[in-house]
């Protein structure tokens, strides 16, 4: 069984980066995670082989961060905001 249902996928991007595409490329990203997520929310765990019933209910998020975001994301992560 999965120990944690939930998992945070982090994009690090450098501060100084400026490309245009990271606004596409998060936005594409965040669509595919909610489709895997719909399509564990679909899964009938009776149809997973025993050991993997725990990993259908994981959920997948997606965070984009740049170094000078660290610090106040670890925040929000330790009180539960995240």
């Amino acid at each position: 069984m999965a120990s944690n249902p939930f998992l945070k996928v982090v994009k690090i991007k450098s501060d100084d980066e400026e490309d245009e595409a990271t606004p596409a490329k998060a936005k594409y990203a965040k669509a595919h995670f909610e489709r895997v997520n719909q399509k564990l929310r679909e899964v009938n765990l009776a149809d997973l082989e025993k050991q993997y019933r725990g990993d259908g209910r994981q959920h997948y998020t997606l965070d984009l961060l740049r170094p000078s975001q660290f610090t106040g994301w670890i925040k929000k992560i330790k009180t539960g905001q995240l």
